[in-house]
């Protein structure tokens, strides 16, 4: 019995001498992974780019008092969670698609099934704020901007006619993103 208590042990003598006599070896994989990795994340891994475009839904009604106006306010808020699911809804994203095929002025087509529209996109939102955005993620840059912006485009003319309604307003377009959003390389640095 007693003998056995002395195999359980651990010596952190012993374990210490084993790290110093392959602390080399240690720090060679460690830097062999990290430097695969990275590459990894800089040539293998396709690049991802991510545009956000912003709305805001409010009601447009000047003749309210400061009650009604709360109200409001906090109507729209509940209203978000409706937009969140009709934004990604194939009626919205069947005449986004269209759009973004055959598109207006110098804008380049982009062929983008409503399964794949809808994959690409994502909507998040802040507590208590009558703004939520939409985020669109692509393979390039250009690609990314676009959706986001014709899916905002086509939400905003469609909602009117869909639940009768007309206070959804694009606060900021999507902007053509100047670095990727995934890899995210630095994190392999």
């Amino acid at each position: 019995m007693e003998s056995e208590k002395n195999t359980n042990m651990i010596d952190l003598q012993h374990l210490w001498k084993l790290f110093v006599q392959h602390v080399r070896m240690i720090l060679i994989w460690t830097v062999g992974l990290g430097v695969i990795a990275w590459g990894l994340a800089a040539f293998v891994i396709p690049a991802k780019y991510t545009a956000t475009t912003q709305i805001l839904v409010n009601q447009r009604n000047s003749n309210d008092n400061n009650g009604q106006a709360y109200t409001n306010q906090q109507a729209d808020i509940q209203m978000i969670n409706t937009y969140k699911d009709i934004i990604t809804n194939q009626v919205i994203l069947k005449n986004a698609s269209k759009q973004l095929a055959n598109p207006s002025g110098s804008q380049r087509a982009y062929a983008l099934s409503v399964a794949k529209l809808k994959d690409s996109l994502s909507v998040s939102t802040q507590t208590n704020s009558q703004v939520f955005s939409l985020n669109a993620e692509a393979g390039n840059p250009t690609e990314a901007k676009a959706i986001a912006n014709t899916v905002a485009k086509v939400f905003k003319k469609q909602i009117r006619s869909m639940m009768n309604v007309n206070n959804v307003t694009i606060v900021s377009e999507a902007t053509t993103p100047t670095s990727q959003s995934f890899p995210n390389k630095k994190l392999f640095a």
